[in-house]
């Protein structure tokens, strides 16, 4: 982004790694995405700061929770994941 740009929107910004093939949508259901590539995806997670880390995982597994996805027992070890690493 450039200054005076303004913040783009969310969909804005996932349609856009989509299109440059970094992330794509997974089967796991609406909203959900995967990185394109392994590597990448580890070495964008090992850059974050640990606590930059735990947070996102918290923010993860709230929005999982508050849009309905905790109630499907397929989805449960995603949710698992996230909550897991929101407190280690």
């Amino acid at each position: 982004m450039h200054p005076g740009e303004g913040r783009r929107s969310l969909a804005a910004v996932l349609a856009d790694l989509v299109e440059r093939r970094f992330l794509a949508e997974s089967s796991e259901g609406a909203g959900a995405y995967r990185f394109e590539n392994a590597l990448l995806r580890d070495v964008i997670y090992e850059s974050l700061p640990f606590q930059q880390r735990q947070d996102t995982h918290r923010a993860i597994a709230q929005w999982h929770q508050d849009a309905g996805l905790a109630d499907s027992p397929s989805f449960w070890p995603v949710l698992a994941h996230h909550f897991r690493h929101a407190e280690s």
